[in-house]
């Protein structure tokens, strides 16, 4: 089952503006009359790289529950835990980087100290699978 992510507006608006800033950048050099060609040729590549993969993660950013796994994409990164090593998931507010794009998250520790959070936009179906495929596993809800 694939679950997309909850997004919060004011990291919505804090990826855009940094996404616009890395175009603006990119072109400038390349709109000032007199700029080195090559370096602004480089700052171009560059700063529509970074453009690139912020798009590419914020959009990209999407959880799957298969049979035995939890599958966490996020834009080229991608994470793979077995769901017979998931101990427990709840709800949880946090800033703490990681592959959630809100602050409402879920916690889920897996292994014997691993942690990772994640933040799909529908907690409580995700909530209801996890439990369904990991009975073992002990779900926290709000």
């Amino acid at each position: 089952m694939r679950f997309v992510t909850r997004r919060d507006l004011w990291l919505s608006i804090t990826i855009w503006a940094c996404v616009l800033l890395a175009i603006f950048s990119g072109l400038s050099p390349l709109l000032i009359s007199g700029a080195d060609a090559v370096g602004g040729t480089v700052v171009f590549i560059i700063s529509f790289g970074v453009a690139g993969l912020l798009l590419w993660i914020w959009l990209g950013t999407v959880y799957c529950v298969t049979e035995s796994t939890l599958v966490i994409h996020n834009g080229p990164f991608k994470k793979i835990i077995p769901l017979e090593s998931i101990t427990s998931v709840k709800s949880v507010r946090s800033v703490v980087a990681s592959a959630a794009t809100s602050v409402q998250r879920l916690e889920i520790l897996y292994n014997k100290y691993d942690i990772i959070y994640i933040s799909p936009l529908d907690e409580e179906a995700f909530l209801a699978e996890v439990q369904k495929r990991c009975p073992r596993a002990t779900v926290h809800t709000r």
